[in-house]
């Protein structure tokens, strides 16, 4: 029969276990793709575009507005393409799952030598250790072979003008990215900007993308539970020692027996 020490080592080895898997995967506090809907935006989130300057500075962005359709567009206009620099540049649901397509690339025309982003925005309610999890980019434009160039891919913190993460897809359709990166404690109030890009040109950049924003248990955590549990493993063998020798001492020494 398995003692009763070593089942509640097991079962507080277990407790840790999950507790740490859980904690690695983070608690969720929200989705880019949960949370999207038309016209107007969730709780917490905004939608945004870099209409005045380089992306990386939030003074250079402007609100998206709601079309008749509730498709987020620079204008709030049905018309699209939209004047230059915007262009294509609209955050909707592309075959019912949330995307868009970024505006002009840096090196078009019109474009002002600027990459121009869709941004989605989310404003921490409370103080959290967060990372991004589960992200990912998809080229979903099949037209002539599919994105030009890909898209790109840039995660910031409020003003902090240096990307926490870059990335992108490759050229062509169905090109896909995948990314996460743990942004650290954070504030109620602070800002997280995941913006979408067309590199050089925007030419069938349509993207579909998805993320997680998840609250991470700070290290100090995972350290307080083993901690307990190697506590209780010395509490509870040392009991079972004193037990042994109290029995040893009863018994004259002798081994108990069975009759």
């Amino acid at each position: 029969m398995v003692s009763r020490f070593a089942r509640l080592f097991v079962l507080l080895f277990l407790l840790v276990f999950v507790a740490g898997f859980h904690g690695a995967q983070g608690a969720l506090i929200t989705s880019f793709d949960g949370a999207f809907q038309l016209t107007t935006p969730a709780p917490g989130w905004s939608y945004l575009w870099n209409s005045a300057g380089p992306i990386g500075d939030p003074a250079n962005y402007a609100l998206l507005l709601p079309n008749s359709s509730g498709v987020y567009t620079t204008d709030g206009s049905d018309a699209i393409p939209a004047p230059a620099p915007a262009n294509y540049l609209n955050l909707s649901l592309p075959g019912g799952f949330p995307g868009g397509h970024p505006g002009m690339g840096a090196l078009q025309d019109g474009s002002g030598g600027i990459e121009r982003y869709c941004i989605a925005a989310y404003t921490l309610a409370s103080a959290e250790t967060v990372s991004i999890h589960s992200g990912f980019v998809k080229n979903i434009n099949p037209n002539s072979g599919g994105s030009t160039d890909g898209v790109s891919v840039k995660v910031f913190v409020n003003d902090n003008p240096l990307p926490a993460l870059s990335g992108g897809t490759a050229p062509g359709f169905e090109s896909t990215t995948t990314f996460s990166v743990a942004l650290g404690a954070l504030n109620a109030g602070d800002k997280v900007y995941v913006a979408i890009g067309s590199k050089d040109t925007d030419l069938f950049d349509g993207f579909h993308l998805r993320y997680d924003v998840v609250a991470v248990p700070e290290p100090a955590t995972y350290l307080t539970a083993v901690t307990a549990l190697v506590t209780v493993a010395g509490v509870v063998g040392s009991r079972r020692q004193r037990s042994a020798q109290v029995t040893h001492v009863a018994t004259g020494g002798a081994r108990p027996t069975c009759s």
